[in-house]
Order: C-alpha cells, then sequence, then structure tokens
C-alpha cells in the first residue's frame, strides 16, 4: 500500500534517486517510509488502462510510477498495442558508479511495428545495475530474481498542443517534432477498449 500524498509535496525524484532511494530498496523488500509508487502489470497494459486517477495527487501533471516486473520476451504486447524501445540502456551514475540503466519505450497501437500507430505514451524504465550488489551470489532466490526483472517506469503521456496549432506536431521527451496523430490515436484506442 502506498503512502497518502503530502499536501503541497510532489514526487519528482531524479533518476539516481529513482533507482538508489526506491527500486533497490523494494528489490531487496526494504520498508521505504516516503514510497508512494504501486506495482502494477505495465507491460501487459495499455497506458489508459492502468490506474491513472486523481488520486494519486502526489505526481505531477501526465506523469505517474509503477513498479513492474518486466517480461522475459522482448515483446511487450497488450490486447491493443505493444510498447517499443526507442533507447537503449543508458547508465545512470552516482559517484561515478553505474548504480542503474534507463531506456524509453513508446506505446504504439497495433500488432507489428512496421504499421504501429505511434501515441502519446512513453515509458522511461529504470531497472538497477546487478554490480551494486556485491554479495549478489548470497542473495536469496527471490531477491535475485527481482533483481533480474524488476523494474520502476515513469509513465509520461505527452502534452498535445493547443487545437489551433495541431498541424504544428508535438515536442517528444528527445525534443523532436513529429506531426499530431494524437486525436486518431485516442479515438482508435477508446473504440478497441
Amino acid at each position: 500500500m502506498a503512502a497518502p500524498p503530502v499536501p503541497g509535496l510532489r514526487f519528482q525524484p531524479s533518476d539516481e534517486e529513482i533507482v538508489r532511494v526506491y527500486l533497490i530498496p523494494k528489490i531487496l523488500g526494504r520498508l521505504n517510509p516516503y514510497d508512494v509508487v504501486t506495482t502494477e502489470d505495465v507491460y501487459s497494459t495499455s497506458p489508459e488502462q492502468l490506474p491513472l486517477g486523481n488520486d494519486a495527487g502526489h505526481f505531477i501533471d501526465n506523469e505517474w510510477y509503477f513498479y513492474t516486473t518486466r517480461p522475459i520476451s522482448s515483446h511487450y504486447r497488450t490486447r491493443n498495442g505493444f510498447y517499443f524501445a526507442t533507447s537503449m540502456n543508458e547508465p545512470i551514475l552516482h559517484n561515478n558508479n553505474v548504480v542503474g540503466f534507463r531506456r524509453f519505450l513508446r506505446f504504439y497501437l497495433g500488432s507489428r511495428p512496421e504499421t504501429g500507430i505511434e501515441t502519446e505514451w512513453t515509458v522511461h524504465e529504470f531497472r538497477a545495475n546487478p554490480a551494486v550488489f556485491p554479495a549478489a551470489n548470497l542473495l536469496g532466490s527471490v531477491v535475485q530474481e527481482k533483481l533480474s526483472s524488476m523494474v520502476m517506469c515513469k509513465i509520461v503521456r505527452i502534452q498535445e498542443l493547443s487545437d489551433n496549432s495541431s498541424e504544428e506536431g508535438v515536442k517528444d521527451e528527445s525534443g523532436s517534432s513529429r506531426i499530431n496523430l494524437l486525436q486518431n490515436t485516442r479515438l482508435n484506442l477508446q473504440s478497441s477498449l
């Protein structure tokens, strides 16, 4: 059970804090009184079907955090779409040591990358570096399994521009521009639910 939000405070950890302060203690089963993140099956669920309600008042607008288990398969399919990696394992540093990795994924509607429709949803996936656990071979099998599969995901919904600028496009997390297909994507996603 996540802690209730503290009025006036927002959950905005750095990448390094996500790994060191939240993900590693979660993997080790250590209680963190500041943890407001719940566990959900992110990779088999379309983003709009995740519990994104306003009751998560501790997150900033259009960002949500979840712990999840990363599937063994590299194909993360949902009923109406799939998550596709757009970057691979960027290192996260603490005191010049790699404590974890981050990669970006985008959610597409459809069944294949060649024909999928890009949506407004991105995932920032954070995982711990097994090397930060010097005695990993002494850890129990449950912790070893969590170390290899548990991640924290930051789900981001890219904001649409105002209606009168819909032809100009939308910026993604890398700052590049794309044609605004968001309105059609939302209609397609809603009709498939």
